[in-house]
């Protein structure tokens, strides 16, 4: 069986950031196209992760997303806009 995930891209500011497991967070984020989402970001919070700027409070991000099966958005690549 092969799975195809499906990958989005979307602007989106985080309104509100919770720890998830040691290093991860798990945030709320406003988006253009799907309003309101919850977004997991593995590894935001290790030292020099590539997602730390993109993850922080009410950052404004061009974010690439794919949607696991839960219904929950991981993210896979960010560009900060401001």
């Amino acid at each position: 069986m092969i799975h195809v995930m499906n990958i989005v891209r979307v602007k989106a500011i985080v309104l509100k950031e919770a720890q998830l497991r040691e290093n991860d967070k798990m945030l709320t984020c406003f988006s253009d196209k799907f309003g309101k989402i919850s977004v997991s970001v593995r590894g935001a919070k290790k030292i020099g992760s590539k997602f730390t700027a993109v993850a922080q409070l009410f950052c404004y991000s061009d974010m690439e997303l794919y949607c696991g099966k839960n219904g929950i958005y991981t993210l896979k690549d960010a560009q900060l806009i401001e």
